[in-house]
């Protein structure tokens, strides 16, 4: 997934400002207490929804890790301007999908986080293995003890199933029109919710760079 996703976003000035177009449900309280799987498949909001949810839990005061795969990253000047406090940013890397979530369990097991993010969307093949179970379960438990936000970002197409059935919320982030003047749209809509039910959509606008959109 192309980095320039991630200059599609919101300063912070502008998420507050824009607050009454978002779906209110879709916030760091929201997700906190469970693990939650952001997917796309082509264009998309995936990142950029991904990095709002940072900006969430920043200005609620909670820690955030990233956890990421392999050696690309996102361009710290992007999250910057977006609002991101970078200092206070836990970044790691992992060589593989195994170990993002080994990685993300000893995070979640300090109860130092408020929100963790598994960024698996530089791997264009789904994420199978034996293992999967054993390890969300053990983020499960650790997201209840400690009230804290576990959300996992996948390149697939709608039609491919959940990482596993210990997912409580999927969505599919989609890209939308543009409305003039460098913004656009873009949803997550949800297909898997064990709180609230599927089928409820996540609205907002973006803010993409000068000369791009």
């Amino acid at each position: 997934m192309a980095v320039v996703q991630f200059k599609q976003m919101h300063t912070a000035s502008e998420l507050l400002q824009h607050k009454q177009v978002a779906d209110p449900q879709l916030t760091h309280a929201e997700l906190s207490g469970r693990i939650s799987e952001f997917s796309a498949h082509g264009p998309s909001t995936l990142l950029t929804m991904g990095v709002g949810l940072v900006l969430d839990a920043q200005y609620k005061g909670e820690p955030v890790a990233w956890v990421m795969l392999g050696e690309d990253t996102f361009f710290p000047p992007d999250l910057f301007s977006a609002g991101v406090d970078l200092e206070a940013l836990a970044v790691v890397r992992a060589p593989n999908s195994v170990d993002c979530f080994k990685a993300a369990t000893r995070l979640a097991h300090s109860g130092a986080f408020g929100l963790i993010v598994i960024d698996l969307s530089q791997d264009a093949q789904s994420f199978v293995h034996r293992a999967l179970t054993a390890l969300l379960s053990r983020l499960v438990g650790l997201s209840q003890t400690h009230d804290l936000a576990v959300v996992i970002l996948t390149t697939k197409s709608p039609e491919e199933a959940s990482l596993d059935s210990l997912i409580s919320l999927r969505g599919e982030a989609r890209r939308g029109e543009s409305l003039g003047g460098g913004r656009f749209s873009g949803q997550l809509e949800i297909t898997k919710d064990k709180r609230r039910g599927p089928y409820w959509k996540h609205r907002n606008q973006y803010l993409g760079p000068p000369g791009i959109w």
